[in-house]
């Protein structure tokens, strides 16, 4: 799966109302310019205001990512700016 092109099919989808989405791609498309890999990192943050089970839905049945486990880092939270730290399988 060409991860580049599924991001740009899913944020043309996203309506304005799905911020925190918008938000997750977003991260993603950055953590991916200039990469030579075609693929994610197997590890990687992204930052949204969502639960966990939100954010691993998301990323199972939209972007089709193989989800091993999705964190809130806890400091992130209290901070004010959540920040997950998501692992690929």
């Amino acid at each position: 799966m060409d991860i580049k092109r599924k991001l740009n099919e899913i944020q043309d989808l996203l309506s304005d109302e799905q911020e925190e989405e918008r938000k997750i791609v977003n991260d993603l498309m950055f953590l991916m310019f200039g990469r030579d890999s075609a693929e994610l990192p197997k590890e990687f943050e992204i930052e949204c205001i969502m639960d966990n089970e939100a954010v691993e839905t998301f990323l199972r049945e939209k972007l089709e990512l193989d989800v091993k486990e999705v964190v809130l880092i806890p400091m992130s939270f209290m901070i004010g700016n959540p920040r997950f730290r998501i692992e690929l399988n």
